[in-house]
């Protein structure tokens, strides 16, 4: 009997990435795919916890491309969607897409889940550009809150940065700690540490330390009958939002 891994990652797209490069040159057995802080103890696993590497990352991006292109925007904006096991579904289906072509070899369970929750991302980061309005602080920067149920803020720089082109802006997500600012022509990734710089958050803060912009975007929950019914999902799996913290340039 083989020895099968519990894979570890920092929850990034490029440490996801980075697993499924690790699986593949090393042959791995694996049995379940998790974030750092969600690491309990395997009855029958042992885990391993893989490094992101942007570099090994980019090589599995480039084959998936080259594999099946239409396949790309699925893997990422369902692996935004943050539901419980989905990296593991996802390592499955990348896995047969390297063995087969176009839809053949996927489950049509696997492959409805992975459709479903990619459509709903990208309906929720339709919302967030269509509906979030920014407000001006005192130092001329535009903020905006929002509280997206998935985690689509990856996915709307490229909306916000071609309206406000010569403007300052930061947009923000309450749900997660995190956001995207703007600033002469360059994207960066903030946490939540820069609550603390006063250039950000002048007059946004309020008393709990949350950004008060005067408007805040809290986007409706899907319900359960707008899942196919073939896909088993809950809306406590709906619910788990736990994405590491990271700064870093976009």
């Amino acid at each position: 009997m083989n020895q099968s891994y519990i894979l570890c990652y920092d929850g990034s797209f490029n440490g996801f990435l980075s697993v499924v490069f690790m699986a593949y040159q090393k042959r791995i057995d694996v049995s379940e795919i998790r974030k750092n802080e969600d690491v309990q103890n395997g009855l029958f696993s042992e885990f391993r916890f893989v490094r992101t590497e942007e570099d090994k990352a980019r090589r599995v991006w480039v084959a998936l491309e080259q594999k099946n292109i239409s396949a790309l925007k699925n893997i990422y904006f369902a692996f935004l969607s943050e539901q419980k096991g989905m990296e593991l579904l996802l390592f499955h289906y990348i896995n047969r897409l390297f063995f087969t072509t176009g839809r053949e070899g996927v489950p049509d369970h696997e492959l409805l889940r992975i459709e479903h929750m990619s459509r709903l991302v990208g309906e929720e980061k339709q919302q967030v550009e269509t509906w979030t309005a920014m407000k001006e602080n005192r130092e001329g920067i535009l903020i905006a809150a929002i509280e997206p149920y998935f985690n689509v803020i990856p996915l709307v720089s490229k909306h916000f940065k071609s309206i406000f082109r010569e403007k300052e802006w930061l947009l923000y997500d309450h749900k997660r700690s995190f956001g995207i600012f703007y600033t002469k022509g360059v994207l960066e990734l903030v946490s939540q540490e820069c609550r603390t710089n006063s250039y950000f958050f002048d007059d946004t803060l309020n008393g709990s330390g949350k950004i008060e912009t005067g408007h805040k975007l809290v986007l409706k929950e899907p319900t359960i009958s707008e899942f196919p019914s073939k896909v088993r999902i809950s809306k406590k799996d709906v619910r788990n939002h736990n994405v590491p913290l990271q700064r870093h340039a976009v």
